[in-house]
């Protein structure tokens, strides 16, 4: 399986700032980034996005599709995972905990990739690639009789003698 990109070099360094660029890419204090360190984070941050949606309603044709898309909502959580991994890289800068200073960023990324593999978030860009399948649910195997749902159930609908859980 490929890697798909959600975030490349241009979109993390505009959002990162070239200054703040430089502080978390310069290695070698040459005034440039190291390619082989950006990469590495960008590959680690596609990984983790790819690795969330994959199979939560997702396949790879659709995650390639809305990558294709550069859908924005998925364009910028990749980019804020991608701070987070490139704020662990400076080992000066981390707090007590051992966390960079985009965590919060990073966690808060997360988060909204979970709403998006659960479909509590949709991304636009589901219109051209397929809908998230975990949209559809399912119906519990305790449904009603008559496959509907109901709220306050009737004699018919309980078993003989029973009060249920609880009353109004």
């Amino acid at each position: 399986m490929a890697l798909i990109e959600f975030v490349d070099e241009a979109r993390l360094k505009d959002k990162m700032g070239s200054a703040r660029w430089l502080q978390y890419f310069d290695d070698g204090n040459t005034g440039e980034a190291s390619a082989t360190a950006v990469q590495e984070v960008l590959d680690d941050a596609n990984a983790e996005v790819q690795a969330h949606l994959l199979g939560k309603g997702f396949t790879e044709a659709h995650l390639q599709l809305i990558a294709d898309e550069a859908d924005p909502l998925l364009s910028r959580r990749a980019a804020e995972i991608a701070m987070g991994f490139a704020g662990e890289r400076r080992p000066e800068w981390l707090d007590d905990k051992g966390f960079g200073p985009f965590e919060q960023l990073r966690q808060r990324a997360l988060k909204s990739l979970k709403d998006v593999a659960t479909a509590v978030l949709r991304l636009s860009s589901e219109a051209e690639a397929g809908k998230n399948t975990q949209v559809g649910g399912q119906l519990s195997k305790n449904q009603s009789p008559s496959g509907h749902f109901v709220f306050a159930p009737t004699a018919e609908h309980r078993s003989r003698g029973s009060r249920g859980p609880g009353g109004f």
